[in-house]
């Protein structure tokens, strides 16, 4: 959904409309008071209370940033929680804006509207996610969180992060709203948070971060207040003028393993999810964007995601488990099922020989040489090698860890009868090449264009 000037928006087929008012004000210690405001009407909700204030932490995240400027645009009293509060004013006057929070779409004309939603009514206030003594301060009178907290993916090597970050931080932010009697919060979280398998699993190599996430959502569900949770696909690829061609589609919890979504799409859904707080309630919604679907409105859109059950297992039973991860009481511990695996050897072995595939004939056909007396010669190659294999060695075993079977998977190229063939052929294409170099001394692509002419 692309933004333009005076609140128009396309892709939602209505204008918004802005009515001039007073600017309201703020105490001595930064916290705003409700006074006649700049209100813009919203396209399918009400406008909002004059006695809402969201706080958004993470503000000056890609999305954080982004759901920052469509709380402002919609004319919500916002209070911005940023590490470097000089920082976030530069952001909100848009001044040294990093890239990351720059219009990445090919619409010139929005590009060079974007820096027009005024941001200079928005409080900016000092958080610290792994800093609880900065919780209260900074939620001062919010009434809705928003919470667009994240562990840096810029940090890989900082394996911890997840931990501190989307784990006992949020978690910490949880118990600190509902000690302050916040009514809503509202959580990003991540596809594959819940009952996950290949590719997701790739992702919760790092540091667990999936799991982390997923303790997060528990603690807001126990939490007590009315909640949300957002589960986006893949932000890393889409820009910002994505939903023009691929609309939101929204789903419920453990039914999606893969998609894209953009930034701006992510955070035009949560400040909708502010702006329709009852088809929104007590929900998990798992956001993706779908090329070819028809047009529906926000409040059709949530209206179809049932609420999550109130009756869920307690968080650490086996019913839980069984229900989350598939998970079998009846067999043996950790230790003999991870032991046991001979059921999955074929499966890495051809995740194993479709990479290396794709890997040898990539460096011959970018440099030449012959597989393994001259790539393998390499320490480099070896290496990476080294560190590739590792990587798919922890995300397969993850799954299988928890019992999550082959058959859980609903990405096209990792259900079961594509993966094992394509593995197959990896693993003959993968011998083959060695055997032809070795008898012809030859890189296995000439060797296969000999063969073939």
């Amino acid at each position: 959904m692309a933004m333009h000037a005076r609140g128009h928006v396309r892709g939602k087929g209505t204008n918004r409309s802005a009515e001039e008012g007073r600017g309201r004000a703020r105490d001595g210690n930064g916290t705003t008071r409700g006074r006649r405001w700049r209100v813009r009407a919203a396209v399918e909700g009400p406008p909002p209370s004059q006695d809402a204030v969201v706080f958004v932490a993470g503000a000056t995240g890609k999305v954080g940033f982004r759901t920052v400027r469509e709380l402002a645009r919609r004319g919500y009293r916002v209070r911005a929680g940023v590490r470097d509060p000089n920082k976030g004013k530069r952001c909100l006057a848009y001044r040294d804006l990093p890239k990351k929070l720059q219009y990445t779409g090919r619409d010139e004309t929005t590009r060079a509207r974007w820096n027009q939603v005024k941001l200079d009514d928005v409080v900016v206030v000092p958080f610290d996610v792994e800093r609880p003594e900065t919780f209260d301060e900074a939620l001062g009178d919010a009434t809705v969180v928003v919470s667009c907290l994240g562990a840096p993916e810029s940090e890989l090597f900082d394996v911890d992060a997840p931990k501190r970050i989307d784990g006992r931080g949020t978690s910490a932010l949880v118990r600190a709203a509902a000690s302050r009697g916040v009514e809503r919060f509202v959580m990003v979280s991540s596809l594959g948070a819940g009952k996950f398998g290949m590719p997701a699993s790739l992702l919760n190599a790092w540091g667990n971060v999936l799991d982390w996430k997923r303790a997060s959502e528990d603690a807001l569900r126990r939490s007590g207040m009315a909640y949300t949770i957002v589960r986006p696909g893949g932000m890393e690829r889409p820009t910002d003028d994505y939903g023009l061609e691929a609309r939101l589609v929204l789903s419920s919890a453990d039914t999606r393993f893969g998609g894209l979504v953009s930034n701006l799409q992510v955070a035009e859904l949560l400040v909708d999810v502010v702006q329709h707080p009852e088809p929104s309630a007590n929900k998990t919604l798992e956001a993706v964007g779908v090329r070819g679907v028809p047009r529906a409105s926000t409040a059709d859109l949530l209206s179809r995601v049932e609420a999550d059950p109130t009756d869920a297992p307690a968080v650490g039973s086996a019913a839980r488990y069984q229900s989350t991860y598939a998970y079998d009481p009846a067999k043996e511990g950790a230790a003999g099922k991870l032991l046991d695996w001979s059921q999955h050897v074929e499966t890495f072995h051809g995740r194993m020989a479709m990479l290396g595939v794709v890997a040898a004939l990539g460096a011959q056909a970018a440099g030449g040489g012959l597989i393994w007396e001259d790539q393998f010669a390499c320490a480099n190659v070896r290496g990476f090698v080294l560190v590739l294999t590792t990587a798919v060695g922890v995300a397969s075993v993850q799954p299988w860890w928890k019992d999550v079977s082959r058959e859980d998977a609903g990405f096209p190229p990792f259900v079961p009868s594509a993966e094992t063939w394509n593995g197959r052929l990896a693993m003959l294409g993968f011998m083959a090449s060695l055997l032809l170099e070795h008898h012809w001394q030859l890189p296995a692509l000439s060797a296969y264009w000999l063969l073939w002419t």
